[in-house]
Parts: structure tokens; sequence; C-alpha cells
């Protein structure tokens, strides 16, 4: 795969998490649609992996389930922060 292919595959990650965090940020005051970005965020970047890592060929179970694994571990702080306050 290009160094431009690569680029492109991050620069979508970033933008797609950016979006998530200022969404996240933006409904400060509204706990449900937090957690709906808070969702939304963590879907997005284990499909994004598995996604890259199957265009990569290079795709195996460890990492899809690495990726699952850190998505799931990022919402359970994210629930636990958001249902604290």
């Amino acid at each position: 795969m290009s160094s431009q292919a690569h680029f492109t595959h991050y620069l979508v990650l970033v933008f797609g998490l950016l979006a998530c965090l200022f969404f996240f940020l933006y409904f400060r005051n509204n706990p449900t649609y937090q957690m709906g970005c808070a969702v939304a965020g963590c879907v997005f970047y284990s499909a994004w992996g598995i996604i890259h890592g199957l265009l990569e060929e290079r795709m195996s179970w460890h990492i899809a389930f690495e990726y699952i694994t850190l998505s799931l571990f990022v919402f359970a702080l994210l629930f636990v922060s958001i249902s604290l306050r």
C-alpha cells in the first residue's frame, strides 16, 4: 500500500475521531447524546481498524480483538465518567 493511501486512511481516522470529540463536547449538558457520541466513536474506531487491516491484507483475529477490546475499554471509561456526573 502506498504512503498516500496510508495518509488518507489515517486522515479519515483523525477526522472521524475529532468529529466524535466535537459532538461529545458540544452535547456536554446532555448525557444521553454524549453516550451516543461515545458509542459512535468506539464503533467507528473498531470498524476503521478492521477495515484498514483488511485493506492492508494483514488482518487477523488478534488484531480485530485488539481494536474491539480497546474501544470497549474507552467506552467503559466514558460510560463511568458520564454516569458519575
